[in-house]
């Protein structure tokens, strides 16, 4: 998923002629810190709520500010994983997206980039947790597919980080299966670490309705 797929109608930009009480007033609208300046179709910069505030005149243009986020845009086919990282290092609520000549495309919102990487992180899918802790040098996404396939799930997605100095890796795996059970048992089988689970709420359920239908038969 590419940037231009993530822009967001709600937010519009602003010319450099727009007063900077108007600005403040657009951000507010679009519960933004920043909007897009833009001149004839070609972005010229983003203004910050932080920079208009401070101005004594609310009708002082927004094109005579110095916008002071340099590079605060990406390119139109960028990969969402660099628009999060630019929007992170920068602290954006909004990231304005251009073409070739700094042709203004949109802007994409917070929302619009939160609900997006939701998406293609399958956090919506139903599924279970697993987080393995392992050496560097042991990691094999492979062998770890292969253990979740012969236990009749498939992996939804996962994200490694690493530990350098320790010279070690948590592997966190999404599966599109609840009942994490007989997965972690072969994975302990093959000694991997399991550092966490989670949503095995199947296993637990299923244990409660045995147990309570133990209790009814002892009962009997």
């Amino acid at each position: 998923m590419n940037a231009q797929e993530l822009i967001s109608s709600k937010a519009e930009p602003v010319s450099p002629e727009c007063s900077s009480g108007d600005a403040l007033a657009l951000m507010y609208k679009y519960s933004v810190d920043h909007l897009p300046v833009v001149d004839k179709g070609k972005y010229i910069g983003l203004i910050s709520c932080n920079e208009l505030i401070d101005a004594e005149d609310v009708l002082k243009p927004v094109g005579s500010f110095e916008f002071t986020t340099e590079n605060a845009y990406v390119d139109s086919a960028l990969h969402i994983f660099e628009v999060v990282k630019l929007a992170i290092e920068l602290n954006l609520t909004l990231i304005p997206v251009v073409m070739e000549e700094n042709e203004y495309l949109g802007a994409i919102t917070l929302q619009s980039l939160v609900s997006n990487f939701a998406d293609i992180a399958s956090i919506n899918d139903p599924g279970g947790i697993f987080t393995l802790l392992m050496p560097i040098r042991d990691y094999s996404l492979s062998e770890v597919a292969r253990i979740v396939e012969t236990n009749d799930a498939r992996i939804l997605t996962c994200y490694i980080v690493t530990i350098p100095d320790e010279g070690m890796l948590e592997l966190t795996v999404k599966v599109d299966k609840s009942d994490l059970t007989t997965i972690i048992s072969t994975l302990e089988r093959y000694e991997y670490q399991i550092k966490n689970t989670f949503q095995e709420s199947v296993y637990y359920d299923n244990l409660k309705d045995r147990f309570e239908s133990l209790m009814k038969y002892l009962d009997i």
